[in-house]
């Protein structure tokens, strides 16, 4: 009998074998507008955009609970959206998520002109350095409670352009200090 398992009977007189632990499925995505990067309707700055890839390079991702913390040191390039599964969870409320970003990739194309193609000149190619940027999430209301339980991390590419004068895309640089990581990350 584990008190611990998604299926635990507090009624159980004797331990059959059968208790399932918690699981849980974390999957980093980007956004725009609180949906996902990929669709026909993404846009930045008021243009339409088409965002083919979207990589971050990061290290230290610690999953904590109310009852354990879990390291997961497979996730180190994550895509637009990359998943990686935690085995063996205690039921339990999600505390926080951490992470140390080291670099950031974009590629893709801001339609400028408004012609519906893509120009040489609308073209995005960034990679910026975050110097390992502490990334600290919390996860208000949220309970590890049953097998594939889903924790979406979203970084917000549309916060990430707010600063940025989209206006000339090539020309696109990163900032030389990214200082909002607190508002780019969030748990959904």
């Amino acid at each position: 009998m584990n008190p611990d398992a998604v299926n635990y009977d507090i009624f159980a007189e004797v331990d059959d074998g059968s208790c399932t632990p918690a699981n849980a499925i974390v999957r980093f995505q980007s956004t725009i507008d609180g949906s996902r990067v990929g669709g026909p309707s993404d846009s930045i700055g008021g243009f339409s955009a088409n965002f083919e890839s979207i990589e971050f390079s990061i290290a230290e991702l610690m999953f904590t609970t109310e009852k354990e913390t879990i390291a997961i040191p497979s996730a180190n390039v994550l895509n637009i959206d990359s998943t990686y599964l935690i085995d063996e969870l205690k039921v339990a409320d999600l505390s926080d998520i951490s992470f140390n970003v080291n670099t950031m990739t974009i590629k893709g194309a801001i339609d400028v002109n408004g012609d519906e193609e893509y120009s040489p000149t609308e073209m995005i190619d960034l990679s910026c350095s975050f110097n390992a940027t502490p990334i600290q999430i919390e996860a208000d209301s949220q309970s590890v409670n049953s097998i594939d339980y889903e924790v979406n991390i979203s970084f917000d590419l549309e916060k990430f352009f707010d600063d940025i004068n989209v206006s000339t895309p090539s020309n696109i640089s990163c900032p030389s200090n990214i200082t909002n990581t607190d508002k780019l990350f969030y748990v959904k």
